[in-house]
């Protein structure tokens, strides 16, 4: 019986304690940080997470997408090889900088939305 009573006292303490805990902050990364490790040439690791990041994205978007619910507005060719997509939207970020404490998300696709739209 005492054991029992210990058990579901740590279970309510437990629990309560769950409950009062503040709920997560969402972090993600600004469109300023991303380009501020784009542009970071000489840094092989925020290279590769600026270009990792972006396909990413770019992935998470085409895994969205049902093709009887949502019209795909982003249509990069497949076999495209885009060597200056990078400085394209560094300098797209430059022209556009409300989105600088933005998701870098939020304009990654934008920029994809107009440097690779769809045809109608």
């Amino acid at each position: 019986m005492k054991k029992t009573f210990i058990m579901a006292t740590a279970a309510i303490v437990s629990a309560t304690a769950f409950a009062a805990a503040p709920a997560p902050t969402v972090k993600f990364i600004s469109t300023e940080q991303i380009v501020t490790m784009c542009k970071n040439k000489g840094n092989p690791q925020d290279q590769g997470y600026c270009g990792g990041f972006g396909q990413g994205v770019y992935d998470g978007y085409l895994q969205m997408i049902h093709p009887k619910k949502t019209r795909q507005t982003i249509c990069i060719p497949q076999d495209s090889k885009d060597p200056g997509i990078v400085e394209a939207f560094i300098k797209w970020t430059e022209a556009n900088p409300k989105y600088n404490n933005k998701p870098a998300s939020e304009a990654v696709l934008n920029f994809l939305d107009q440097r690779y739209p769809c045809k109608k």
